[in-house]
């Protein structure tokens, strides 16, 4: 009997962990086929969506510009730039659809994911782009093309003796529309220079309005050629070539999305015929064998521990057993209390695998942290030199440019005025510079502290007498007064922080104003506080102003180009040599910059 009823255990408890793992695997790959599945439609729908996306603004940008009759409505504009927002707002809701996480990561798939997630953002930005060109292109009645429209008509209306030279400067413009040929730009602008030369040389006493329209004209024209240019006209320039680019990008990823998902549906596919087959002959079995062998005695303990079993892993192995099973057997004793081992150990290695996630997690968002500083910082610099230096150099070549031409007809102030013009740009070019290669050697860990025993008036002294011309001609007034005394120091690196600091008071403190610098000791260290009254900073970007990601640069009172970096690098370069920084301020009564130095 007891050789019958351990065979009959043994038989029992093997099959219902075996129906128990198979039901659990059958649910398994019929709930991931159901998921992938459902993963490949979001990928389809976003697909079609991109395309269709990519069609309409295709259409705008390109098609538009080809069409004979430039008649499209504004009404129809701003509907299409409402689908193709929408548009954007679904392909963005999938691609963040964490739902799909698992998937994603299952399928080996999470770079791509990220790729793709970035490359949208990225796309976005430039459809964004390219719809505020389009819409300020505008078209037959509204925007550039219809303010080119107005003056060409303003021109017809009032020069009828001169229409044929007006035509011809229509012709050329309409051929350029149509053809996208930068010969009809020259022809524009040359005949348009005949048409001047004869109105300047007519005596009629209206002259003056007529140029002023021709100038208008060239005007929006020349703004139309630019924004032309920055959408590109063919597929294979400018904004067009971008999200071209781009567009390959995302559709390469989501074809290799999937082809992944095909194959992995039909693995999962066999997989569950598998189940199925061992699913039906195992409840064959079963059932012959609970007919003959079932007893009340033994299935109760047996259904108890089977259903505590599914419990446990409905509840993803989360939540324990409360109430422990009871029987005199103790065959069947042992089989419980070695079930409620496993458990335990089941439900320990969940905890600490939960655990690991947690760290792991953890660890991801501080590096993704870290990834958006070293971004921020990249965009920076590149932005810097991208906009801030093309600007000054811009300058420069005009000032010196109109100087040059006109150097005999302009008197000895005008020509002092624009010499001063070009020596102050040169020193705001020159000075940003300098912060830019300070900037990269400390990105790059090339800048190394010699600090020494330093004269600190000396340092304050020098900077000043190169700040003090600027400061000049504005007619600002810097009044010093230190405390000689000696400080531990890189005497280069901290000149940079003073002339920084200097700088910046000048640029934002208006005519006759005044700047005074005041150093004192406290402790054993140097405070330097440099106060201005100027116009100020508001409270919201005190918070921002030593921040890189937050791109903080404004004008000055005489329009003064900046960059924002001057009081980042000063930040670095003090807390590099031991120091504090920080600042006060108040709009329209000026701000007052503190550093600390230690003493020697």
């Amino acid at each position: 009997m007891n050789s019958l009823k351990l065979k009959f255990y043994i038989t029992i408890s093997l099959l219902t962990i075996s129906s128990i793992s198979i039901l659990l695997v059958a649910h398994y790959y019929i709930s991931k086929a159901n998921r992938f599945e459902k993963f490949e439609d979001a990928i389809s729908n976003t697909y079609t969506s991109l395309l269709l996306k990519n069609n309409w603004i295709q259409y705008l940008s390109q098609e538009e510009l080809k069409r004979k009759k430039d008649k499209i409505q504004t009404t129809e504009y701003n509907l299409l730039y409402k689908q193709i927002d929408s548009l954007n707002n679904l392909i963005r809701k999938e691609i963040s659809n964490t739902s799909y996480q698992s998937t994603i990561e299952e399928l080996h798939l999470t770079n791509e994911h990220l790729e793709i997630a970035e490359i949208f953002e990225y796309q976005e930005k430039l459809t964004n782009k390219l719809i505020y060109l389009i819409r300020q292109r505008g078209s037959a009645d509204h925007g550039i093309i219809g303010e080119i429209r107005i003056q060409s008509h303003n021109l017809e209306a009032t020069l009828p003796n001169k229409l044929e030279l007006i035509l011809s400067i229509r012709r050329n413009e309409k051929d350029y529309l149509l053809r996208s040929d930068i010969k009809y730009v020259q022809n524009v602008f040359s005949i348009s220079k005949l048409l001047e030369n004869e109105i300047i040389n007519s005596e009629d006493y209206k002259k003056r309005f007529y140029i002023s329209y021709l100038k208008k004209y060239l005007h929006y024209f020349s703004s139309l050629v630019a924004i032309n240019n920055k959408i590109g006209l063919n597929k294979n320039e400018g904004l067009n070539l971008e999200l071209s680019k781009t567009n390959s990008k995302i559709q390469t990823i989501i074809e290799k999305f999937k082809v992944n998902l095909e194959h992995t549906i039909q693995n999962e596919t066999d997989n569950l015929k598998i189940i199925v087959y061992a699913f039906s002959i195992t409840l064959i079995i079963v059932s012959l064998l609970i007919s003959i062998y079932l007893s009340n005695k033994i299935s109760k303990p047996i259904l108890n521990l089977a259903r505590q079993t599914k419990n446990f892993v409905l509840s993803k192995f989360e939540v324990k057993h409360k109430d422990s099973i009871q029987t005199k057997d103790d065959e069947l004793k042992n089989l419980i209390e070695n079930y409620y081992v496993l458990e335990n150990e089941i439900y320990e290695l969940v905890t600490e695998f939960k655990k690991k996630v947690e760290q792991r997690t953890n660890i991801i968002n501080e590096q993704n942290k870290e990834l958006i500083a070293i971004n921020s910082t990249k965009d920076k610099f590149f932005s810097i030199i991208a906009h801030d230096l093309k600007g000054p150099f811009s300058t420069i070549y005009g000032f010196s440019s109109k100087l040059l031409e006109n150097f005999d007809n302009y008197d000895k102030k005008k020509q002092k005025r624009y010499i001063q013009n070009i020596s102050v740009i040169s020193y705001q070019t020159s000075k940003l510079l300098e912060n830019l290669l300070e900037w990269a050697r400390l990105q790059q860990g090339h800048l190394k502290i010699k600090a020494k025993k330093e004269s600190l008036n000396t340092i304050i002294t020098e900077v000043l007498s190169i700040s003090s011309e600027i400061a000049r001609y504005k007619l600002i007034k810097i009044n010093y007064k230190s405390i000689e005394t000696f400080v531990k120091c890189d005497k280069e690196l901290t000149k940079t922080i003073v002339r920084n600091i200097i700088s910046n008071a000048i640029k934002f403190t208006p005519q006759k104003g005044t700047i005074t610098i005041i150093s004192e000791m406290i402790n054993h260290e140097v405070i330097v506080k440099i106060k201005d009254d100027g116009i100020g900073i508001s409270e919201n970007n005190i918070q921002k102003i030593f921040k890189i990601e937050e791109n903080i640069s404004t004008k000055g009172t005489e329009n003064e180009q900046g960059t924002g970096l001057g009081l980042i690098l000063c930040k670095e370069l003090v807390e590099k040599q031991g120091g504090k920084i920080w600042l006060t301020s108040e709009i329209n009564k000026g701000t007052c910059v503190y550093f600390t130095i230690p003493t020697y």
